[in-house]
């Protein structure tokens, strides 16, 4: 999970769970057309989450595996 800015000022909260080194999910955003200004990582693995609820949206989301500590893809999150 990352937090960040484009170079048009807008809000970046981008998630993903693939589980990627962060050295491969830098170099994924980096390929993507997302003209990014500054982005700052936040966390990996079964810790990341992404929770929004705004009017009619709501969207839960929960990392996935990580080797030593939670080797499942077995999604948790339940609404």
């Amino acid at each position: 999970m990352v937090i960040g800015a484009d170079k048009d000022g807008n809000a970046l909260f981008i998630f993903s769970r693939s589980p990627y080194t962060v050295y491969d999910f830098i170099s994924v955003l980096l390929d993507a057309p997302l003209k990014l200004q500054n982005l700052m990582y936040l966390e990996g693995g079964p810790e990341a989450s992404f929770y929004l609820k705004h009017i009619e949206m709501e969207i839960a989301k929960m990392g996935s595996y990580e080797t030593g500590f939670l080797e499942s893809d077995e999604k948790r999150v339940r609404l």
